[in-house]
């Protein structure tokens, strides 16, 4: 998951996040304004890391709340960024004039 997925998913763990349709747009409500897509919400619904009443018209809102599964992904540790390779300098080839030294 990415930085914007865990952010996202962060600001809907606050609490009384809805999803909901205004001027015919959907849209994302979260406690503290964060700006949470409709594609990021979709892809952490796919991965079942929220959770919305579909029984509920989106006109009304839907409540969000983040599954078992979305806590433990946020309680786990970001994976440290990979260090770089080194990279091994090539071997340079001595140039010699063909000279003997006479």
């Amino acid at each position: 998951m990415n930085q914007r997925g865990i952010s996202s998913l962060d600001a809907l763990a606050k609490g009384r996040a809805q999803l909901e349709v205004r001027n015919r747009r959907t849209r994302i409500a979260t406690i503290d304004g964060a700006a949470v897509t409709t594609a990021t919400f979709g892809s952490l619904d796919d991965l079942g890391l929220v959770h919305h009443d579909t029984s509920v018209s989106l006109a009304r809102g839907r409540d969000i709340t983040v599954t078992a599964d979305g806590h433990r992904a946020l309680a786990r540790p970001p994976a440290p960024p990979s260090a770089p390779t080194p990279v091994t300098p090539e071997p340079t080839a001595v140039r010699t004039s063909g000279r003997t030294g006479r």
